[in-house]
């Protein structure tokens, strides 16, 4: 697997937003296929329905994050997502604190398959990472199987 430039960083910042947005009347996951250098992507879901995607950039001469929504069509969305956004890189509560380990963890349940996730952090370096599919015993239960899992 191609390891991109600030990967550890970007992704854990999108993973701990993705957090946040699943506390929401959103869900959101991770893509995969959505990593690049300086840059993770989010698929957003409303309604269990596709609402569109964000990207995390991160900038390592600022030491900095950013939110683009432009590929969320609704304004109202964009909007949402955004006001989330800021409240999430204002409140330093939701940071990992320095020398803690945090550990991310999410459920997916797309096109009746359910999926699993998981980063562990500490001082925004991933120290280990998990993901796969579940057997479909765990589809009752949509995203909880995998968030259980």
């Amino acid at each position: 697997m191609k390891t991109y430039l600030h990967q550890d960083k970007t992704v854990s910042k999108a993973a701990a937003f993705t957090k946040v947005l699943n506390e929401t009347e959103y869900t959101s996951v991770l893509d995969p296929n959505g990593i690049r250098d300086y840059l993770c992507k989010i698929d957003i879901y409303f309604g269990g329905e596709p609402a569109g995607s964000v990207n995390i950039y991160y900038s390592p001469n600022k030491d900095t994050y950013k939110l683009t929504a432009q590929s969320l069509p609704d304004p109202l969305h964009r909007e949402k997502i955004s006001n989330y956004w800021q409240q999430f890189i204002e409140d330093a509560s939701l940071n990992c604190k320095k020398d803690h380990i945090c550990a991310y963890v999410d459920g997916s349940f797309l096109g009746g398959k359910t999926g699993y996730g998981a980063v562990i952090i500490k001082n925004d370096t991933i120290l280990h990472e998990i993901s796969g599919k579940l057997d479909d015993t765990y589809n009752r239960h949509h995203q909880i199987g995998g968030e259980l899992k």
